[in-house]
């Protein structure tokens, strides 16, 4: 059961720059602190990924706080076009995951875009990095503003 006042959805672009994501840590932190507890991440490559295992490193210190993925097909096929370390990383995190909400067993084209709508849909907080607002992460913050949730922008 998600509590989508108490959920959190990260959203971001495969290339990242980390330099501009020093403040990551601090805003979860800073929502774990005003009462949020479960975090989503769409599990692709870059920030995705960056930011589920900064959840899996605080979950030591708050072993109360969740980490689910929304993934818009299977594990599997949404991985096979990706590298050896990409894919041991991404099943690495996917199996300390909490939970993992499938959009489609099956890969099609709009499968990505139905994973962020249900990335806002089950959350009332955004934690985002923005550089190219004709994206799937720009799609995803315009979705978040139309809810009226709350939208961090690192």
């Amino acid at each position: 059961m998600i509590d989508e006042k108490k959920t959190v959805c990260f959203t971001g672009h495969r290339q990242i720059n980390k330099s501009k994501l020093k403040n990551l840590p601090m805003e979860i932190e800073k929502s774990i602190s005003i009462g949020y507890d479960t975090f989503l991440s769409g599990g692709a490559i870059g920030f995705d990924q960056f930011a589920a295992s900064h959840i899996l490193r605080l979950k030591k210190k708050y072993p109360y706080i969740r980490l689910i993925f929304v993934l818009p097909c299977d594990k599997i096929i949404m991985s096979q076009k990706w590298g050896f370390s990409q894919k041991n990383a991404f099943l690495f995190l996917i199996n300390k995951a909490d939970d993992i909400i499938y959009i489609s067993h099956d890969y099609y084209d709009g499968c990505m875009k139905h994973r962020n709508e249900k990335l806002v849909e089950l959350s009332s907080y955004c934690i985002a990095y923005l550089e190219k607002e004709r994206s799937g992460t720009g799609q995803t913050v315009r979705l978040m503003e139309k809810k009226e949730g709350t939208i961090i922008l690192l």
